[in-house]
């Protein structure tokens, strides 16, 4: 196969930089800045703490088995706004008894806590609760880290919104890690962890009643939320976390906010790799391998190879529907060419490549050719490979396995549709 001007595949970072294997001179490291601290899983399949500034290295879990190689993890800014996401000995209580530090947690410390009921007569609600307070019309993810106990299933409650929206409670089988009974107004999900941890996970769309509660409960069984209240009902949280969306339509990496108040990781910024050596703007091959955080994205996302500018762009751009490639020549739009086929869900990793020449434009995706485009201009000074869409705006967002760029002039045509096709493969 050809050798790329320009690869990033991750395994190599430091404070404010992302290695590319190559070149070898370090024109082709990117530069990267977050101002706060954030969450990775690492290569254990444990949830690690990254220093500010500091790229993730992130080992995504399939299964609940973390991947043997790691991608780039980059996410907009977002913020907990549970104010005790660990010490749910805070948390409201009724008819429950916290005891913390019972058991290994999902960050492989003793921290994780124990729910069990208080131990009076009867079959009764034992829960945690907090009291938020959230924006007219916004998407929220509810979510906390659980493991059965003597019970196997949980139940995450939205309270109090007077109207209706977020009144009703989904339940989670932690016996299976599945979805159980859920409430008309949540969109639920459960995400496994080592150590039968289960990440359970709510979606709600705040109304026009902006005072609620926060519920978790222990649970029976599917759709029954209460519990013998003998002392002997009980299962393991950790790690609860509420949020407006982050304009990434899921929940995202854990963040911790357990000192009394409100915690927000700030966002990945990584950028400018390559020069205008590295870059041939009349021939060439941008390849990416990514998943999506979720097949329902908020906004419009783009990684470019640029002038710095809108002017002169190769663009890739994150869609719903999987993807969408553009050339841009003096500020005009001179291809579009969105995805047709080959992507069925864009929340798992999948390979995308375009190349471009003067009236000859081809997009692959996992391996077959989806789109082309005979009429194209090409743009010039073509001379930084970014996470942006050229000027630092709208920031691609989601988890980069690969990133590759190869000049393609002296190649054949045959060569050329031969290394689009091992590449995407």
């Amino acid at each position: 196969m050809e050798q790329p001007n320009l690869a990033m595949i991750p395994s190599g970072v430091k404070a404010t930089k992302v290695y590319s294997i190559m070149p070898e001179s370090g024109v082709g490291d990117f530069t990267f800045a977050r101002s706060s601290t954030a969450y990775r899983i690492n290569k254990n399949g444990l949830w690690e703490t990254s220093a500010s500034n500091l790229p993730r290295l992130h080992y995504d879990l399939t299964n609940g088995n973390p991947d043997s190689c790691p991608c780039l993890l980059l996410e907009p800014a977002s913020t907990n706004i549970l104010r005790y996401s660990e010490t749910f000995s805070s948390w409201g209580q009724t008819r429950s008894a916290i005891t913390s530090n019972s058991l290994t947690s999902p960050d492989g410390t003793v921290n994780a806590s124990k729910m069990a009921d208080d131990g009076s007569t009867g079959t009764d609600t034992s829960q945690r609760f907090l009291s938020v307070t959230v924006e007219e019309d916004e998407d929220y993810h509810f979510s906390v880290f659980a493991k059965k106990g003597s019970m196997d299933f949980i139940a995450l409650r939205t309270g109090d919104f007077s109207d209706g929206v977020g009144i009703g409670e989904t339940f989670f089988n932690l016996a299976t890690g599945t979805v159980g009974l859920t409430y008309v107004n949540h969109t639920a999900s459960i995400e496994k962890y080592p150590n039968e941890w289960y990440r359970c996970i709510i979606k709600f769309t705040s109304g026009t009643d902006l005072n609620g509660t926060l519920l978790i409960r222990q649970a029976s069984a599917n759709g029954t939320s209460t519990v013998p209240l003998d002392g002997n009902s009980f299962v393991y949280l950790w790690g609860a976390q509420f949020e407006k969306d982050a304009n990434i339509g899921a929940a995202s990496s854990y963040i911790k906010s357990d000192s009394g108040s409100q915690t927000t990781r700030s966002n990945d910024v990584c950028d400018g790799a390559g020069d205008a050596s590295t870059f041939n703007s009349e021939q060439g091959i941008l390849f990416l391998e990514f998943a999506q955080f979720a097949s329902n994205p908020f906004g419009t996302k783009f990684l470019s190879i640029s002038d710095g500018s809108v002017n002169n762009r190769i663009l890739y751009q994150l869609r719903t529907d999987g993807y969408k490639f553009t050339i841009v020549t003096g500020g005009v739009n001179q291809a579009n060419i969105s995805k047709t086929t080959n992507v069925t869900d864009v929340t798992k990793f999948n390979k995308y490549a375009v190349f471009y020449k003067e009236n000859d434009v081809r997009v692959y995706a996992n391996g077959i050719q989806t789109g082309t485009d005979t009429s194209a201009t090409m743009p010039s000074d073509l001379n930084e490979l970014a996470f942006d869409r050229g000027t630092g705006a709208q920031r691609a967002v989601g988890k980069f396995k690969d990133l590759r760029y190869y000049d393609t002039e002296g190649m054949t045509d045959t060569e050329i549709n031969n290394l689009l096709t091992q590449l995407t493969k």
